[in-house]
């Protein structure tokens, strides 16, 4: 039996740790640190870097250095004319974090399956997704976010 409490992590938002009704648990974990996608048979399923549940909502959480990695594709097809290097960079980010949100999915789906605990905690909620994004600095950088946002509502 999974002993489910081994993911759970005290994190902050707003520089504000969590209540005890918010419960952060890590997915996806680096060497020491427990790896949940793992334990559901799962091995190197992308997915998010966190959930916390409070009385009726799943919160996927994503962090990320959004600004490197658009950096570092637009390297990638630099030969590329600017409005296809934009098409890119959109599609890349929307299709990199659609891959988390449904490998989360699919993880938590399996723990359910396997462990009533499990389906106690999150089984009957509204899912929601965060990108935590680090270095936010200017509208084109912003509209990453929007478009992924509308992206999400279609998905």
């Amino acid at each position: 039996m999974i002993a489910f409490e081994k993911f759970l992590e005290p994190i902050e938002l707003a520089n504000m740790p969590l209540s005890e009704i918010h419960r952060a648990y890590r997915m996806d974990g680096n060497s020491p640190q427990p790896d949940m996608r793992k334990d559901a048979g799962l091995g190197t399923c992308a997915c998010c870097d966190y959930f916390v549940t409070n009385n009726d909502s799943v919160f996927l959480i994503e962090e990320t250095q959004l600004l490197k990695s658009i950096k570092r594709w637009k390297r990638e097809v630099q030969y590329l004319n600017d409005n296809d290097q934009k098409n890119f960079v959109d599609e890349k980010v929307k299709t990199e974090n659609c891959l988390k949100v449904y490998g989360s999915l699919l993880v938590l789906a399996r723990l359910m399956n396997k462990f009533p605990e499990i389906r106690n905690l999150v089984g009957e909620k509204k899912y929601c997704f965060w990108l935590v994004v680090s270095g936010l600095s200017t509208p084109e950088d912003r509209r990453y976010i929007d478009n992924l946002k509308d992206s999400q509502l279609d998905a």
